[in-house]
């Protein structure tokens, strides 16, 4: 007996050695490689992971409650590429209408400078890094600026790389077959359908056109940049904590995880056209909310499943040549990826979306607390201090929407306190103080930076705007002068209340901001930046 328990340790332990070889060994000769690239430095640093992209699209009509949290939760969280290799640093991209909103984005610009104690990040606040605020097409710098930029540095650490802020403008629905998506429980109809996938669509080609002028600038100290891992966010999100969603390991992966994109999809301009797996990594989305087909109201996946994921607006041409019609967002959302050959895994994501929407339901499990402790995976949310449910009645009304039923909008997993609000009514006249008692003192604080930095004095609106666009690599963007004009003369900007302006006024004063993109560049200058264009799908950084 003793002789066969010796032999069965013996057997384990061959095992577990050659499993650790097979799995180490890969790792430990890429060490060997890069040691060798130095002979004369015998402390040559790790690798370092290529950094992740972080799409953050939408109006910034909640983002003074949302901001902070994405902030907090998505651009700063450091992301372990492996225990023996540096955190992956964050790059964000920002897509955004120009509308009385969009003054609000200036606080992005913390991003960078939360994230370095000394204050000299990739993009840095000296002019030396600094983009040459004449550069006026996505992905494009002045002359001066290339020489300057160091894509070394930019590859280690956080950056703002590239913002985006277009006149909102309607989407040409003759373009894209309009039977393919059912638009009648859409709040904005069609056009409200087409602007998001507008949005979503411009951030993946933004990330392609940075790419493009990593690999101009590239030299053998700086190679061209390239993002494995992408994240997307809505800028209405409000998070909790931070995404469990870690980027892929710096480990070679002897089997791919999805399956090989056809041809034909690649033809439609859904894949990069590579005849290999689409990402080696399955596309997460959260659970829940599915309305019959995927939650898409936050995504993350590897580079190739993302782009599939992403290209919403050109997805309709495939959609209909598969013959499918009258799908709403999510269940096109589905079809896509599957006509994608990606691969889909869950998670629970601990956000929700802040709206303002009223419901005939009331007391329906429609909207929920933000002092809810469950993970809401997406459902829409606002601050009420007197929810019209909660503990066991409002465990009753979500029952029904559980995991059990997939064909219902709810979240996948419920576990912990929540709290239902009464959909019919509108926001609470002091809700900002519910909010900062639920989401702390550090949120809170960014609360009010949001809204003295954006409809405070036009010239502290100004600066800010300036100390963003100083620190962005690419830039494509009116005036922080038309920025901060538009926030004041576009109606209620506040996400808990007030009247919506007057659509007519709305157009006016988005045309009025628009021309004064001409004054405000000879303003800052010599040379003069063109007029930025709405996204069209297909034209490489706008």
């Amino acid at each position: 007996m003793l002789l066969l328990r010796a032999k069965i340790l013996v057997i384990v332990f061959v095992v577990l050695t050659s499993a650790f070889a097979a799995v180490h060994w890969p790792l430990r000769r890429s060490w060997r490689v890069d040691f060798r690239r130095d002979a004369t430095d015998s402390h040559a640093p790790l690798p370092s992971p290529a950094p992740i992209a972080v799409c953050l699209v939408g109006s910034a009509r909640a983002f003074e409650a949302t901001g902070p949290s994405l902030l907090r939760h998505i651009l700063l969280p450091a992301r372990p590429s492996h225990l023996l290799l540096p955190a992956r640093p964050s790059h964000l991209f920002l897509h955004a209408p120009l509308d009385e909103t969009a003054a609000k984005l200036s606080f992005l610009r913390n991003f960078v400078t939360s994230s370095s104690s000394s204050g000299s990040s990739s993009t840095g606040s000296s002019g030396s890094n600094s983009p040459s605020k004449e550069s006026g097409r996505e992905g494009e710098v002045g002359n001066s600026d290339v020489a300057a930029r160091d894509w070394a540095r930019l590859v280690q650490e956080n950056a703002v790389a590239s913002v985006r802020i277009f006149p909102n403008s309607d989407v040409d629905e003759t373009k894209y077959p309009t039977g393919v998506m059912y638009t009648k429980d859409s709040p904005s109809g069609l056009q409200g359908l087409l602007q998001y996938f507008r949005l979503v669509e411009g951030c993946w080609d933004m990330i392609q056109s940075f790419e493009a002028t990593s690999a101009r600038e590239a030299t053998s100290a700086a190679p061209s940049l390239r993002y494995p891992w992408i994240v997307r966010a809505r800028l209405d999100s409000l998070w909790t904590a931070p995404a469990p969603i870690p980027p892929p390991p710096t480990l070679p992966l002897p089997l791919p995880l999805v399956a090989p994109a056809a041809a034909a999809d690649s033809a439609a301009g859904l894949t990069d056209g590579s005849s290999k797996a689409v990402g080696g990594f399955a596309y997460t989305v959260p659970y829940g909310w599915d309305w019959w087909g995927l939650n898409d109201r936050f995504g993350a996946g590897g580079r190739e499943a993302s782009g599939v994921a992403m290209r919403r607006l050109r997805a309709l041409h495939l959609l209909e040549r598969n013959r499918m019609r009258d799908l709403n967002s999510e269940r096109a959302f589905k079809a896509q990826l599957a006509l994608g050959n990606v691969k889909v895994q869950r998670a629970n994501v601990p956000f929700c979306v802040l709206s303002r929407r009223t419901y005939w339901d009331g007391c329906a499990p429609t909207v929920f607390s933000i002092n809810s402790s469950v993970l809401l995976n997406g459902a829409k949310c606002r601050p009420c201090s007197r929810p019209c449910a909660t503990g066991d009645k409002a465990r009753a009304l979500i029952a029904p929407l559980g995991p059990s039923n997939p064909n219902w909008p709810g979240p996948g997993v419920v576990e912990g306190e929540v709290g239902v609000c009464d959909a019919a009514r509108g926001w609470e006249e002091v809700w900002e103080g519910e909010f900062d008692a639920v989401m702390g003192e550090e949120m809170a604080a960014g609360r009010r930076q949001v809204v003295l930095e954006s409809m405070g004095s036009i010239e502290e609106c100004v600066k800010a705007w300036d100390e963003f666009h100083a620190l962005t690599v690419s830039w494509d963007a009116p005036s922080s002068r038309a920025v901060c004009v538009r926030a004041r003369l576009g109606g209620s900007s506040w996400v808990g209340g007030g009247p919506r302006s007057d659509g007519r006024f709305a157009t006016f004063i988005s045309l009025l901001a628009a021309s004064r993109w001409q004054g405000g560049c000879h303003a800052r200058g010599s040379g003069c930046q063109q007029q930025p264009q709405a996204y069209e799908p297909g034209v490489t950084g706008g």
